[in-house]
């Protein structure tokens, strides 16, 4: 599979570029919206949530 994840990350890596930039004021309300929630979510039921790194 070594081959196939060498051509597919760079990919992935531009794609994801791309839609970030396209989708710029929809992440931001996203974010805005949903790490708050997230957070009331995580006092509520103890669990500490963790997201990973682009």
């Amino acid at each position: 599979m070594r081959p196939v994840e060498a051509v597919r990350e760079p990919l992935r890596c531009t794609l994801r570029r791309h839609f970030l930039a396209t989708h710029a004021q929809e992440v931001e309300e996203l974010r805005t919206a949903l790490v708050p929630a997230l957070r009331v979510a995580e006092r509520t039921y103890g669990v500490r949530l963790r997201f990973p790194a682009p």
